[in-house]
Parts: structure tokens; C-alpha cells; sequence
């Protein structure tokens, strides 16, 4: 888990519990399965940009806010939270363009084997 996200983590569970929700309650106001909300605050997946809209507004938060250290709030500038922003959402682009991209070369494999076994 890169650290950005450790942060975000750490912030949604926090979020989280200063608004007095369980896991459960939470879900059920962004409208998801109990089940992938723990998976989300334990960095095993990640969620799409619609779906941290979906949190943050069920929070009663700025998106962004979710992904700024408790120790940086204060001297963060604009600037370095929308960096900071960029390089997780850069991050996560290269990481779905790479499993894209597996998809397409294994399927194009199986097509190939496929077409040299008709052939054959």
C-alpha cells in the first residue's frame, strides 16, 4: 500500500468514527456492502473517484480531506494537497492501465492458440 493511501485509511476510519458510525451504518449511507467498506479502510481495494464522492459526501467532507496527514493540516498549502491528489490518482492510472492491458494480452493469447488449433 503506497502511503497516500495508508493516510486515506487511516482518515475514512477516523472519519468514520468522529461521525459516530460502524461500518455498517456508514455503508448503508453511501449505499454499498458493509463487507467492501472494511476492505477499503483496510487498503485492500481502493475506491474510483465516484465512490470517494460518495463517501466524502456521506461523511459530510471535502474529498480531499481524506487524503491530508492530521500532522500536515495545518501548514499544507492548496498546492500540496492537490499534488498530492495528483500523484495518487497517477498511481492508481498506471496501476488499472497495467491490468488493462494483461486483460487484453492474455485474451488476445487465448485467440491466437485458438486460431493455430483451427488452423491446424
Amino acid at each position: 500500500m503506497v502511503h497516500l493511501q495508508a493516510v486515506f485509511c487511516e482518515n475514512l476510519k477516523a472519519a468514520r468514527k468522529e461521525a459516530g458510525l460502524t461500518q455498517d451504518a456508514l455503508a448503508e449511507k453511501v449505499g454499498i456492502a458493509p463487507k467492501y467498506l472494511g476492505v477499503i479502510e483496510r487498503g485492500i481495494k481502493f475506491p474510483s473517484i465516484q465512490m470517494l464522492e460518495r463517501i466524502s459526501d456521506a461523511l459530510g467532507l471535502a474529498p480531499y480531506r481524506l487524503f491530508i496527514e492530521p500532522s500536515q493540516v495545518p501548514g499544507m498549502s492548496k498546492v500540496e494537497i492537490v499534488s498530492a491528489y495528483n500523484r495518487l490518482l497517477s498511481e492508481r492510472l498506471v496501476r488499472e492501465i497495467k491490468t488493462t492491458s494483461e486483460i487484453f494480452l492474455t485474451a488476445d493469447q487465448g485467440k491466437e492458440e485458438t486460431a493455430e488449433t483451427k488452423d491446424s
